[in-house]
């Protein structure tokens, strides 16, 4: 049916009967930033999770198909194509797996941070650890790859600057998790002491001895994951 359409000589007539079509759908086409906004919303909400927005072996597989599309690209291409090839898969790299995956996953990991319960600090961590583990190979690969495909070039400060740019502007996020989770890791360990502490000034003597486990303690404790 496409070719039977594409060799159609009526090409106005295509273009009428494609705008015909679609055109009651275009319009929402601008709406799909707000449900993406709206299912963000959803899943702030959500923390109790027991998954993870971020996968390495995904992150690693992605590296490795652009690692190899970097090494094509360097064969195949003309000396004058070079330096645009190579802008543009490294554009692509960035945009999904830089700002599509790593950057969304910080995003939704420093919103969920919540002041009255612990998990949001705990996935936050875990989005840490996975953020800096696949920052690293996506470093190592623009130093292996784009670099030396690049190295004559006049579109190589300009190429590495915008990459270091985008991986700054997740290590910025980071940072700013980073203080919320202290913030809020101390902001309730303080509530429990001053709440809970008095329970604890007046005990039984008999208690004096009791090496057992503190409720108190326990309480406190679970804001330090590990």
């Amino acid at each position: 049916m496409t070719s039977e359409l594409v060799c159609c000589p009526e090409k106005d007539f295509i273009l009428m009967l494609v705008n015909t079509v679609f055109s009651k759908y275009l319009p929402d086409y601008i709406k799909i930033q707000d449900l993406k906004r709206d299912l963000q919303a959803r899943l702030m909400q959500d923390t109790r999770t027991n998954y993870s927005l971020l996968s390495e072996e995904v992150a690693i597989n992605i590296l490795q198909e652009t690692k190899l599309a970097f090494h094509r690209c360097g064969v195949l291409s003309s000396a004058n194509d070079l330096s645009e090839n190579v802008r543009q898969i490294l554009d692509i790299l960035m945009q999904y797996l830089c700002r599509e995956h790593l950057e969304y996953a910080v995003d939704l990991a420093v919103n969920a941070i919540q002041s009255n319960e612990n998990q949001g600090v705990k996935d936050f961590l875990n989005i840490l650890r996975q953020t800096a583990a696949i920052s690293h190979l996506l470093e190592k690969q623009i130093d292996d790859s784009v670099s030396a495909l690049l190295k004559n070039s006049s579109q190589s400060t300009s190429c590495l600057e915008h990459a270091k740019s985008l991986l700054e502007t997740i290590e910025a996020k980071l940072d700013k998790g980073v203080d919320k989770m202290l913030t809020t890791i101390v902001g309730h360990v303080r509530f429990i002491l001053t709440t809970e502490q008095k329970k604890q000034e007046f005990k039984p003597e008999e208690d004096d001895n009791n090496s057992g486990e503190i409720p108190l303690c326990s309480n406190v404790c679970v804001w330090y994951p590990i």
